[in-house]
């Protein structure tokens, strides 16, 4: 093969996988909006009143909900609803 040939083919190849990363991570944005605890791609009060559930919990307990766990640090505090409400409002529209 030319060195031509082969430069085309690899500029093929690396364009290929960028849109393939690019559509992936567009699939898997709206379960990565931060504050989303019910995972339907809005950041609203029922995200709010599901973490308000677990307040309190940590890994084990009964009410424990690792989608609240917002910055994943083991438990349900008020830095998980904190991180909520300055998301609060936000959507992704999943396609």
């Amino acid at each position: 093969m030319t060195k031509k040939i082969l430069c085309g083919i690899l500029i093929a190849l690396s364009l290929g996988l960028t849109m393939l990363a690019l559509s992936v991570s567009g699939a898997n944005a709206c379960r990565r909006l931060t504050g989303d605890v019910n995972k339907d791609g809005k950041v609203n009060i029922k995200d709010l009143y599901a973490a308000g559930l677990a307040f309190g919990s940590s890994i084990g307990d009964p009410l424990w909900n690792p989608n609240a766990d917002i910055n994943c640090d083991g438990k349900i505090d008020c830095n998980d609803l904190y991180l909520i409400t300055i998301h609060f409002g936000q959507s992704f529209r999943c396609n």
